[in-house]
């Protein structure tokens, strides 16, 4: 069983802004009774909050990060750091003292969009054969 393939990387990310890519290698598999792996130290989790998300990037892929205050920036994966399974990461975006990342999302590539309407059937003229009926829920 393959999640990903050997260039891939994990991301992850934490609440205050920490995260780090660790390539897909350092994972191993588990069979059956397996106790899991580590890949972010807990005893940090005051410092750097706990973890938000993670996903498999590419080195070419760019990612979102959504703070509680609203702001969104975007960054190429390249440029967060790669480490180990069992650290702490960096600083990836700054996050003030009241805030938090509440959530990240990988951008997808205009390639990965073209790709995908091309695998697509053509789409039907809309008449499948079913009537839509309005209702009126208006009491009188």
């Amino acid at each position: 069983m393959e999640l990903g393939s050997a260039d891939e990387e994990l991301l992850v990310v934490t609440s205050k802004g920490y995260g780090k890519r660790t390539p897909l290698t350092e994972y191993k598999l588990q069979a059956r009774g397996g106790k899991g792996l580590l890949t972010y130290d807990k005893a940090k989790f005051k410092k750097t909050g706990e973890l938000i998300g993670a996903m498999v990037i590419d080195e070419d892929d760019e990612v979102l990060l959504i703070n509680s205050d609203g702001i969104i920036i975007r960054i190429a994966a390249s440029e967060v750091s790669k480490l180990g399974r069992a650290t702490q990461g960096v600083k990836i975006m700054r996050v003030a003292d009241d805030a938090n990342i509440i959530s990240m999302a990988k951008v997808i590539k205009e390639d990965d969009i073209e790709k995908a309407d091309e695998e697509e059937p053509e789409e039907s003229d809309g008449n499948d054969g079913s009537e839509q009926i309005a209702i009126d829920t208006e009491k009188k």
